[in-house]
């Protein structure tokens, strides 16, 4: 195992939820989880998105992590070996958009590791970059590593500021938004439960109605749209 390898990703993120599930309960799973992915080689993984804005955004968040700590380490030496992509593709999205969120996945159907049960890896977001309220079935983490992200759980939460070294914890089906301020923000994420259930894009519309845009993982991993419908009324009246 070493710091380049998704061997070395899997155990420090593990340390890092094992140092904390005491005071968090909610990590329980996650690290269970973690500690399911099996060792082995890593495997080849495409080519990084060719978007030009992606890599000034990376080398930008990777030089400001903090200086020392193993997850720091370990997302520096690994960074570079993983074949990043745009986590939103295809009609239905705004390009400004789907051009400043990347995933690099570490575990998962495309990771360098492969698993049915666990996504994992790196999440770069773009400055002024606003993921609108949104759920899916998944439980998932959000670990910060450089940056800040601003998140908001619920139609009318209290946004709060997601900085290096804080852990989020998203419930399934809990709607949530997330936004950068001016520097990109790098995150390691999580998701367990019903990964590949769709992801659901929420909108209030001018008449006051809420509707949501389902989106359905692709075999790359990103996700493209497929429908768009009302927002359920037992779902509004429980995000109320």
């Amino acid at each position: 195992m070493t710091n380049q390898d998704a061997n070395g990703f899997v155990a420090s993120l593990a340390g890092e939820l094992s140092a904390r599930v005491a005071g968090n309960e909610a990590l329980e799973p996650f690290l269970a989880a973690l500690s399911a992915v099996a060792d082995g080689p890593d495997r080849p993984v495409r080519a990084p998105s060719s978007v030009p804005a992606f890599r000034d955004n990376l080398n930008l968040a990777l030089a400001a992590m903090p200086e020392s700590g193993a997850i720091s380490d370990v997302v520096a030496a690994l960074a570079g070996r993983l074949g990043w992509y745009q986590v939103y593709q295809g009609e239905g999205i705004d390009p400004a958009l789907a051009e400043r969120m990347f995933a690099g996945q570490v575990v998962g159907q495309v990771g360098l590791r492969h698993s049915d049960d666990v996504r994992t890896g790196l999440f770069l977001l773009a400055p002024g970059l606003h993921y609108p309220l949104h759920t899916h079935a998944a439980s998932e983490i959000y670990f910060c590593v450089s940056g800040s992200v601003t998140l908001q759980y619920g139609m009318t939460g209290e946004p709060f500021d997601l900085v290096p070294g804080a852990i989020s914890v998203t419930q399934p089906d809990h709607v949530h938004a997330l936004s950068t301020g001016r520097r990109p923000a790098l995150l390691i994420y999580q998701w367990i439960g019903e990964i590949d259930a769709p992801n659901w894009w929420w909108e209030r519309r001018a008449d006051g109605r809420w509707w949501r845009e389902k989106w359905t993982r692709q075999t790359d991993a990103s996700w493209q749209r497929q429908a768009v419908e009302p927002v359920p009324q037992d779902q509004l009246e429980a995000m109320a």
